[in-house]
């Protein structure tokens, strides 16, 4: 959300499906290197997820708290 909690229950587009957030602000997402995320925000504004660098070497990745960037910052629990 703009205060900076995290986006519950929300569709991210994306990945390989789409997918949702948990009532926690967690999701678990499909994606290669360079594929972006963006989350459909409450009030209809569309943002990007910062995502960081992904090795095609790993198979998993625990990112913590990402950033979704729109027009002011909100943040999503990842």
């Amino acid at each position: 959300t703009p205060q900076g909690e995290p986006l519950a229950r929300t569709k991210i587009l994306g990945a390989n499906y789409p997918i949702y957030s948990d009532e926690f602000g967690i999701f678990e997402a499909e994606i290669a290197e360079n594929q972006q995320l963006f989350a459909t925000l409450p009030d209809g504004r569309t943002c990007q997820v910062q995502l960081p660098a992904i090795e095609s070497a790993r198979q998993f990745y625990n990112i913590g708290d990402a950033i979704c960037h729109s027009v002011s910052y909100t943040h999503l629990r990842a």
